[in-house]
């Protein structure tokens, strides 16, 4: 309701800004001016809130192997969930629908909007918090450097700090996959008697599930053993052999049947959680 409200006095003050717009009004006179101003305001801070996805990460691991009480009613809740899952994705419907690629370039606005887009906003949002972090500290380091001994911070030191994310981002990854198996552990073990632990546990399994592509390409995805030279090697041979393995898991993780699947196990979760 309360969200209902704040949208409808914005269309008021937007109708109302529309009809005095010759009289020098500043303010957004049409909704899609407020759309656009917020999607600004999140490319200019989104760094602020970089937290979020350590926190829900942190809550859910917590929540799965802990006894947890929960002080507020579900429906309302579940209710809003629902509301928020049916908005976003009638503005997507929508939007697939109302843009073509050449409306979309001469208006510049989103040309299509797919299951790859949430997938791979889903993946940025959890892969790209601990990347974020590591440039914080080291701006701020930086600026330390520049305030207190007046040293020149316009060039890097220390070497590539692009090859230094990539490694954040590979070991983060695995600790995000790697990390379900041992909660669903807890949970067979002593997790189940908890009725909270399920849903937590599924909800950090579907975060595995989100970052396994980019965890698997960062691991395996330079591999260089052919498929001759894999046909050629005896069984002992492969079974000692990394680079054998590492050829198994990219044929079992990156390919077309799989991404398909996985790119809507995520969104379905979360659509049907409040049903």
């Amino acid at each position: 309701v309360m969200l209902m409200a704040c949208l409808f006095v914005l269309w008021c003050i937007t109708s109302f800004c529309k009809a005095f717009r010759r009289k020098c009004c500043i303010f957004p006179d049409q909704l899609r001016w407020c759309g656009r101003l917020l999607i600004t305001m999140d490319n200019l801070t989104y760094f602020m809130w970089f937290w979020t996805a350590f926190f829900w990460i942190g809550f859910n691991y917590y929540t799965a192997v802990t006894k947890s009480h929960y002080h507020f009613q579900f429906e309302g809740m579940m209710l809003f969930m629902l509301l928020v899952n049916v908005l976003n994705w009638g503005m997507i419907i929508s939007n697939s629908f109302r843009y073509s690629l050449e409306q979309s370039m001469e208006a510049n606005e989103i040309a299509h909007l797919s299951m790859d887009n949430i997938w791979r906003s889903n993946q940025l949002f959890y892969m790209t918090a601990p990347v974020q972090l590591f440039s914080i500290l080291v701006g701020i380091k930086e600026y330390l450097r520049y305030k207190f001994y007046g040293m020149d911070i316009s060039f890097w030191e220390g070497g590539d700090r692009g090859e230094a994310a990539i490694k954040i981002v590979k070991y983060w990854t695995l600790l995000l996959v790697i990390g379900p198996v041992i909660a669903w552990t807890c949970y067979a073990i002593f997790a189940h008697q908890y009725l909270n632990a399920w849903a937590a546990c599924i909800v950090v399994t579907i975060i595995g599930l989100d970052v396994l592509h980019p965890c698997a390409y960062l691991w395996v995805g330079d591999s260089k053993l052919t498929r001759e030279e894999a046909d050629k090697m005896k069984w002992w041979q492969k079974l000692t052999s990394s680079k054998w393995w590492a050829r198994r898991i990219y044929a079992a993780v990156l390919n077309p049947t799989l991404t398909g699947i996985l790119k809507f196990v995520g969104p379905a979760y979360f659509l049907l959680l409040p049903l």
